[in-house]
C-alpha cells in the first residue's frame, strides 16, 4: 500500500480573495488577545477563531485535501467536482451556516461553501429564500439567538456576542424587525 502525500503550497498571495479572507481571520485572533479579560469578550468566540485558523490553511490548499482526508490521496478535484455538482448548493449554504452560527464567516466562505461564485450565490439566495447570502447567516444566527434566550441562564448580551453580534445596538434592532419584539422581551 503506497504512502499518500499531501503538498502544501509554499506561500498564500495575500492579494488574492483567500489571502484576505486569511488575513481577517488572523487580525481578529490577534485583535482578540488583548481582550482575553475583557468582560465583553467571549472565549468560546476568540477559541472558534483558534481552530480556524489551519483548518482554513488547509482546506485552502491546491492539492486536493477533501481527498486526501477522505483517505483517497493525491488531487482528485474530479470526483470531488462531481460529488459537489450533485449536491444542491442551498442545501450546502444552509449546512455550512448551521455549522458555523458562533463563528466568523464572509461572502467568499459561504460561496465556496455552496459550491457556487458569490453572483451566482447572490441570485440563489434571493430566488429561493428571497434574501442576500449574509442576510441568510443573520436570520439564521438570530433564530439560534432566539432559542438560546429562550432557554434562559444567559444574558441577552453573551447570547448576541457569541452568535457574532458584536454591535448590541445593531442586534436588537435586527431581532426586533425577525421577531416582532426586543430581545429582553424574549429572555423574559
Amino acid at each position: 500500500m503506497a504512502t499518500e502525500r499531501f503538498e502544501c503550497a509554499p506561500r498564500l498571495d495575500l492579494e488574492s480573495d483567500t489571502g484576505r479572507a486569511w488575513s481577517n481571520l488572523v487580525d481578529g485572533l490577534l485583535r482578540s488577545v488583548p481582550l482575553q479579560g475583557a468582560s465583553n469578550f467571549h472565549a468560546r468566540w476568540r477559541r472558534q477563531l483558534e481552530e480556524s485558523a489551519i483548518p482554513f490553511l488547509l482546506a485552502h490548499q491546491p492539492s486536493g485535501l477533501s481527498a486526501f482526508m477522505a483517505g483517497q490521496g493525491g488531487s482528485s478535484a474530479a470526483t470531488t467536482g462531481s460529488t459537489q455538482q450533485r449536491a444542491d448548493p442551498l442545501d450546502r449554504l444552509q449546512a455550512y451556516i448551521a455549522q458555523r452560527l458562533c463563528a466568523p464567516v464572509s461572502l467568499l466562505d459561504l460561496s465556496r461553501a455552496a459550491g457556487i461564485g458569490v453572483r451566482s450565490l447572490h441570485s440563489l439566495c434571493r430566488e429561493r429564500l428571497h434574501a442576500p447570502p449574509m442576510t441568510v447567516l443573520r436570520q439564521a444566527r438570530l433564530d439560534a439567538v432566539r432559542r438560546q434566550l429562550l432557554r434562559g441562564g444567559q444574558s441577552v448580551s453573551e447570547v448576541a456576542q457569541a452568535h457574532g453580534f458584536e454591535h448590541l445596538g445593531r442586534f436588537s434592532a435586527y431581532y426586533r424587525a425577525r421577531f416582532g419584539e426586543l430581545p429582553s422581551a424574549t429572555a423574559r
